[in-house]
């Protein structure tokens, strides 16, 4: 089992932003140098600006989950 996190939040003059990740992951080993997982992600990034000459805001947000390889040696 595997999972990992990423917070990160920045306030500079008429910006306001967000940008989180989140991950979580069974994996197996199956064979001596290559294996598979099953995961699930969240990803959001939020920008918001009360700049005159750049109002506005983006948002980004998805998740679900994910089936991947991997291999090592």
């Amino acid at each position: 089992m595997s999972g990992r996190a990423q917070i990160f939040r920045l306030s500079a003059e008429d910006f306001d932003g967000k940008l989180n990740h989140v991950a979580l992951a069974i994996e197996h080993d199956t064979f001596r140098h290559f294996g598979f997982g099953l995961g699930f992600d969240y990803f959001e990034v939020d920008l918001d600006s009360s700049d005159t000459g750049f109002l506005g805001a983006f948002k980004l947000r998805f998740s679900g989950p994910h089936v991947y390889a991997h291999a090592h040696f």
